[in-house]
């Protein structure tokens, strides 16, 4: 038995490698973008026709693009920095200079949302900080919010969602 030999190579066509899509890095400071168009949804939701707000805690009425989103609960306390009920559109002065005007905030909090939902924005800062008392009065789902770690894959989904958003509603 021998073997056949061949002095004609035959060339099969090379297949072109599809290219690799490199996937784009998430910005270090997602969190940060993903806060800043949040508060931009807010008071381009709570804007009126003419696209005026009223201020949260003073009352003072501006267009919306000269408000600020004021956090009820400070931004830093992740399981509430997004949560609509928290970011409601303020004037410079109450949110600067006057710190959130946290007490006439409240107040006002209360009369739009109801005292229910703004203990329920207050024990969920609590219970981030540890409290259990706080915890034990929350629903299952924001216990999961309040316990959970979020990384800069959650941040960029919750931007994009924002985005898109924040897009149909200028678009109206």
């Amino acid at each position: 038995m021998g073997y056949k030999m061949t002095t004609s190579h035959s060339k099969k066509p090379i297949k072109k490698k599809k290219p690799i899509k490199k996937k784009k890095p998430i910005p270090a400071n997602i969190k940060q973008r993903t806060l800043s168009i949040f508060q931009k949804l807010r008071r381009v939701e709570e804007a009126n026709i003419d696209g005026n707000v009223r201020c949260i805690s003073c009352g003072a009425i501006m267009p919306w693009k000269e408000a600020q989103g004021g956090h009820f609960i400070p931004r830093g306390v992740e399981s509430t920095c997004i949560e609509r009920d928290n970011v409601n559109p303020q004037c410079p002065r109450c949110n600067g200079y006057l710190s959130g005007n946290l007490i006439q905030y409240r107040i006002n909090l209360v009369k739009r949302i109801g005292e229910e939902r703004v203990e329920r924005l207050e024990n969920m800062m609590m219970a981030e900080k540890g409290s259990d008392e706080a915890m034990n009065k929350l629903s299952y789902e924001d216990q999961i919010n309040v316990l959970r770690k979020r990384g800069k894959v959650y941040w960029k989904e919750r931007y994009d969602e924002f985005k898109k958003e924040l897009k149909e509603l200028e678009s109206e």
